[in-house]
């Protein structure tokens, strides 16, 4: 999907890729800078999930596409495929990513982490 300005469509708005930690919303897909993804899961099994999908405008390539973030359950765990190029999401303003919807404009104070053997 080499058009950064495809259009994408939500297949599971409520799947918690899309709703945990920050609600994920259409307008997410908006201001990408480069490509929307390379190298998208082709055929798949039934038990893959695509989460998303994706019109690209090329007219040699026409139709809604999937495999671009594609869920498994496996397990009791999730197998997550995702071709999106997501560094191009990411919103930056004078070199530094905006923050997204629930987050503080403020640095995060990670978890503070001592030497072995230090107090």
């Amino acid at each position: 999907m080499t058009d950064e300005t495809a259009p994408v469509q939500i297949l599971e708005k409520e799947h918690h890729a899309f709703t945990y930690p920050n609600r994920i919303r259409q307008d997410a897909w908006d201001g990408w800078v480069q490509e929307r993804g390379l190298y998208f899961l082709g055929e798949k099994d039934a038990k893959y999930t695509d989460l998303v999908q994706l019109q690209d405008p090329f007219e040699y390539n026409p139709g809604m596409k999937g495999g671009a973030l594609v869920e498994a359950r496996f397990g009791k765990g999730r197998w997550i495929y995702v071709g999106l190029r997501t560094v191009a999401a990411a919103p930056v303003r004078d070199g530094r990513r905006l923050p997204v919807d629930g987050e503080s404009d403020q640095p995060r104070q990670g978890p503070q982490v001592r030497a072995a053997g230090t107090r």
